[in-house]
């Protein structure tokens, strides 16, 4: 067969384009000899960390695990978060399948958890200062009843960052699994870490989350009216062992559901083989005519604008953070 020819930019820093998610599954599909990374592709995975994708002409696919939706009329294929539906354009992809994850989604699938050597209360590891203000709000009000212990950058009280995340919250009961915004859909690799720690997730993001996860094994912040509802419960959890043996006993999935590793890695495997088995030319789905055409081109045209305030944005958003971090 002809070598598949692609590239992949616009991605987070430390990216590996010979070792991904995407060529990965593509070796597996098609071999790695008939896979060629290249400047001059025929399909281009890309992201949201720059705007070089759009110097390609191509067919283009786009993917993000940020809270963004996808915008359709510069990429032909999208794979996010939102729950969307756009023909075969389109798929859900679960942030905590990827190949990083694999780990704490093995853990969290085959631990058995337990209160036995968990001699802390609750924890969080977050090192992003600007997240949905919920955050401070519900550490706050559990520090009222004991001290949430913070091994990421933000609000540290246990003598620095902590280097293994899971190690370090193996130590607790609780783990605080927030998500920096709440979008149906919006699900990244904190729940299956809090899982994965053997303890008790508490969790605050995406609403539809009980439709993935079995509410009965976490505390599903987004079904209490307040702050202090959920403290109540949490407290109820942490002073009546039999309540909280009974919570940790729980499977973590429904039975079946989409976001099984296995149902979602398959759901992305036919969405990618429905891309590369078409001719090239069947498989575009942009419209390069006439108001389609003429939004790609005033787009590329603002391209030198977009990198002059992305430069910006990174230098204000680092001052920003630092303030955060201190308040």
């Amino acid at each position: 067969m002809q070598k598949i020819r692609i590239n992949f930019v616009d991605f987070w820093k430390g990216f590996d384009k010979n070792n991904n998610y995407f060529i990965n599954m593509l070796y597996g599909l098609y071999g790695k000899n008939n896979i060629e990374i290249c400047k001059k592709p025929d399909y281009l995975f890309y992201s949201c960390f720059g705007y070089e994708n759009l110097k390609y002409d191509c067919i283009k696919i786009f993917y993000t695990g940020e809270n963004i939706v996808p915008d359709f009329n510069l990429c032909d294929y999208a794979l996010g978060i939102n729950e969307l539906y756009f023909g075969d354009r389109y798929e859900w992809f679960p942030f905590y399948i990827q190949d990083g994850y694999k780990k704490a989604y093995e853990l969290a699938n085959r631990i058995k958890r337990c209160t036995h050597n968990k001699s802390g209360f609750c924890c969080y590891v977050v090192s992003n200062a600007l997240g949905n203000p919920m955050r401070k709000k519900l550490i706050d009000a559990l520090n009222n009843y004991k001290e949430v212990a913070s091994g990421g950058r933000y609000r540290n009280n246990v003598g620095g960052p902590v280097k293994d995340k899971l190690k370090f919250q193996k130590n607790y009961k609780f783990n605080l699994c927030m998500e920096n915004s709440s979008t149906p859909g919006y699900v990244t690799e904190k729940l299956i870490e809090g899982f994965a720690s053997g303890g008790i997730p508490i969790y605050w993001g995406d609403p539809n989350i009980g439709q993935i996860f079995n509410e009965k094994s976490f505390i599903n912040c987004m079904r209490y009216n307040s702050v202090d509802d959920i403290v109540k419960d949490i407290i109820k959890l942490d002073q009546n062992d039999e309540l909280y043996q009974k919570m940790i006993s729980e499977p973590i999935f429904i039975k079946e559901s989409r976001g099984e590793k296995k149902n979602a890695e398959d759901n992305i495997r036919r969405f990618v083989l429905n891309i590369f088995e078409q001719d090239i030319q069947n498989a575009r789905r942009l419209n390069n005519t006439y108001i389609g055409y003429r939004y790609m081109k005033r787009m590329k045209r603002f391209e030198p604008a977009f990198q002059t305030y992305r430069f910006f944005e990174r230098v204000f958003g680092f001052y920003e953070n630092l303030k955060k971090r201190h308040d």
